[in-house]
Formats: C-alpha cells, sequence, structure tokens
C-alpha cells in the first residue's frame, strides 16, 4: 500500500462516545450490562429496588465473618450451605440484600468494599443483581 492509499487512523478514546483503553475496568462493563438490561425493563434507576450481592467462601468461618461485617453495612445476609461443585476457594456463598437506589455510582462505590470484606475472609466478591421493578 502506497503511502497516498494509507487512511488515519483515529484511536477509538479520540471519538466522543469511546471511553480510553484502561479507563473502566471488566466489572465497570458487567456493571453496564446489568444496567442497560434493567433499562430495557422500563426500571427508573432513579428508584430504589431490591438488590442482591453475591459472595463466596472458601470456609464457613470466612462466610460466618464476612455476614457479620455485610449486616454493619446494613445488608440483610445468608449464608448458603457448602457447595461440592464449586472449586475450593468457592465453597461457601453468602447473599447480601437489601433495598437501595442502585446506579453505576452506587455500584461503583459498593464494589471496592464489598471485594475488600471478601478477599478479608478467604473469599471472593462474585457481582450484584437488582429487581426491574
Amino acid at each position: 500500500m502506497s503511502s497516498k492509499d494509507k487512511k488515519e487512523i483515529i484511536p477509538p478514546y479520540s471519538v466522543k462516545g469511546y471511553e480510553e483503553t484502561g479507563s473502566y475496568t471488566i466489572e465497570d462493563e458487567a456493571d453496564r450490562e446489568v444496567f442497560q438490561q434493567l433499562v430495557e425493563l422500563g426500571a427508573d434507576l432513579q428508584k430504589e429496588r431490591h438488590t442482591i450481592h453475591y459472595l463466596s467462601f472458601s470456609s464457613e468461618a470466612g462466610a460466618n465473618a464476612a455476614c457479620r461485617d455485610l449486616e454493619q453495612m446494613g445488608f440483610e445476609v445468608s449464608a448458603g450451605e457448602k457447595v461440592e461443585s464449586e472449586p475450593p476457594t468457592r465453597k461457601w456463598p453468602v447473599m447480601a440484600e437489601r433495598i437501595e437506589v442502585i446506579n453505576q455510582e452506587v455500584i461503583r462505590n459498593l464494589r471496592k468494599p464489598l471485594a475488600e470484606i471478601a478477599e478479608q475472609h478467604g473469599g471472593k466478591y462474585d457481582g450484584w443483581e437488582a429487581a426491574a421493578d
């Protein structure tokens, strides 16, 4: 291809509507997809709704300790029974539920403390879901 035939390549992040590479995480993208689904279902993201956050732990003690921390954050929590089919690092499930306004800023602000609680007690934050109405 001659230099005359070359086209200028514009980086996507310089085009309005695109974000610079590295400016968001895989979790941010997953959250955007959930929010898009909620909006497509007619959800008003300014209204409170039932939300559930999922965590999983390698031990029952870790799950129980995380439950106490989550309760202090205002969540209703429940710890499930050991799930043998899960990898060893994810055998004890925990659900943290509450009614709240849920939007991208709220999730962004919740993700870090929830992930820290999970990590502190030998677990992992597995994401969230919310009712459409």
